[in-house]
């Protein structure tokens, strides 16, 4: 879809949709994007979220069945459809670590590109990282200070330390919530990610980092320990108490789909692990995440080249 398509003239703006094919869910983002002077707009207008769980087949078998593969096919099918309904200007579909790690997966891009002409992008897990963290720094607020910033999903987990808006270091770790479901996690990948956030967390010049995180999980976390910003002890406590209970007592007590009351519990532990590391004892939870992080590679890709001058832009999310 051309980006200066005349329905995007007429709305003075863009409308551009994120696909993130995850391990866990597979979800779909419309937003609304106009500019005024340094400020670029985004407005969320439409968000679906289909739970398949990709990565459960491929971290236990290697590959997607055909079974699930007809159930991806459809779900995108019904987002593609969507979009062109909405008007979209662009579409970007990401897949992550599930894709990546499948070794059917080229049957499986074909599938796709036949069934609905969706081209689907396998990014690696340092793009993911990359596509998530920089968007951060486009927000005003994240180009002070000293941050750790993290995304968890279901395959893996994205880590970057930025300080003064400057990346200071930054790695993608084969952790997951689905894959410690399906595999379970090796010691020796606990050991190496301690020393690296250990290491890197002891470079800071001044100040403390302060703990910035995405993805699903992480949010119903934050809504679970109910304060903001979230501290560690909190977490710990919460880890403690979603662990003690079953995947049933876990629905009722938390009000949690049977979905999330599953990978909440590794979802816990990973992020508990990332901050007890790290030395880091609030977390903030903003809004922003990998769809998000489309959506703004979606603008960048087809802003005026004008734009690139004058000093940096500040994006404001809605």
């Amino acid at each position: 879809m051309d980006a200066l398509a005349p329905r995007a003239e007429a709305r003075n703006g863009w409308r551009f949709a994120a696909i993130d094919i995850g391990s866990n869910a597979v979800r779909l983002l419309v937003s609304d994007v106009s500019k005024k002077g340094r400020r670029v707009f985004i407005k969320e207008n439409t968000r679906v979220r289909v739970a398949l769980r990709l990565g459960q087949e491929t971290f236990a078998r290697g590959e997607i069945s055909s079974s699930v593969l007809r159930e991806l096919v459809k779900t995108l099918n019904a987002f593609v459809q969507l979009t062109q309904v909405m008007g979209v200007d662009a579409v970007l579909a990401c897949g992550t670590a599930a894709l990546r790690e499948a070794s059917n997966r080229v049957a499986v891009l074909d599938e796709v590109r036949a069934a609905c002409g969706l081209e689907i992008r396998v990014i690696s897990g340092a793009e993911e990282a990359e596509f998530i963290f920089s968007t951060y720094i486009n927000e005003l607020p994240f180009r002070r200070g000293a941050f750790l910033f993290f995304d968890i999903g279901g395959g893996s987990t994205e880590i970057a330390f930025y300080q003064g808006g400057t990346l200071q270091a930054m790695r993608s770790f084969p952790l997951g919530t689905v894959r410690m479901l399906a595999q379970g996690v090796p010691s020796t990948l606990w050991d190496e990610l301690r020393f690296w956030l250990r290491a890197e967390a002891a470079k800071i010049r001044a100040g403390k980092w302060m703990g910035v995180g995405s993805g699903g999980n992480v949010k119903e976390l934050a809504r679970l320990a109910a304060k903001k910003p979230v501290s560690l002890k909190r977490l710990e406590a919460l880890r403690e108490q979603l662990e003690a209970t079953s995947r049933e007592q876990r629905i009722v007590k938390y009000g949690l789909t049977g979905e999330r009351a599953e990978v909440i519990v590794p979802a816990s532990q990973i992020l508990a692990f990332i901050l007890g590391a790290a030395g880091v004892e609030k977390l903030h939870v903003p809004k922003i995440g990998l769809l998000e992080g489309i959506v703004s590679r979606l603008y960048w890709d087809r802003r005026p080249r004008a734009e690139g001058k004058g000093g940096a832009l500040e994006f404001r999310w809605s």
